[in-house]
């Protein structure tokens, strides 16, 4: 018997991962000083992280409760969308044309003038200070997913923060910085996206 393709937001999967993933039991998340998130466990799993603390020796696995006080509401949002669909938003879509311009534009000053097609914010003409919100946001998601080691969304922050464009000296400062102080950059991924970003900054007149 063919097993029943079904589909959750961006997640397409068969019978028997959809099982494993959504008849799991639910998890309470309480992310910060009061936000409180539930999703299943078998989502959470996902993540190395959620998936040692459910499923080692530590109180999580007796309680079903993980605190996570330190990050902030919106940003876990963004991952628990993650968890779900393998996107969060805004979102690429990756239409074909979409996906013919990932392909191509590598670099900042590619991507420079093509950025308003593939924007990194909601919105088709963002300002320049949206831009330097919507990186940090992306930043900040990156740095979440490294702590939850999920490195599938690391590469897809990655994407989506090429795509915001070159960033004035100041604001690549500020965002570069954050990356730098609350992830580890095991593989050199980071430290390689971050030098292409500087030959990209615009230059003072």
């Amino acid at each position: 018997m063919t097993a029943t393709t079904l589909s959750c937001g961006g997640l397409f999967t068969n019978a028997n991962s959809y099982q494993k993933h959504f008849q799991t039991a639910m998890v309470k998340v309480k992310v910060g000083s009061k936000e409180t998130f539930y999703a299943h466990e078998g989502i959470l799993s996902k993540s190395v992280f959620f998936e040692r603390a459910l499923n080692g020796e530590f109180l999580e696995a007796t309680t079903r409760e993980v605190l996570l006080p330190d990050d902030e509401p919106e940003i876990f949002s963004s991952v628990l969308e993650y968890l779900y669909s393998e996107e969060y938003a805004p979102r690429l879509g990756f239409s074909k044309t979409v996906k013919k311009i990932v392909d191509q534009y590598r670099t900042p000053q590619s991507i420079e003038s093509t950025f308003q097609t593939l924007p990194c914010i909601f919105g088709s003409t963002p300002k320049s200070e949206d831009i330097a919100l919507a990186a940090l946001r992306h930043a900040k998601i990156y740095c979440l997913a490294d702590k939850l080691e999920l490195k599938g969304l690391q590469a897809l922050v990655i994407t989506k923060l090429r795509l915001c464009g070159p960033l004035a000296g100041v604001d690549f400062l500020t965002v570069a910085s954050y990356l730098l102080q609350n992830s580890y950059d095991f593989d050199g991924s980071l430290g390689r996206f971050l030098s292409s970003y500087v030959s990209g900054i615009p230059k003072q007149t």
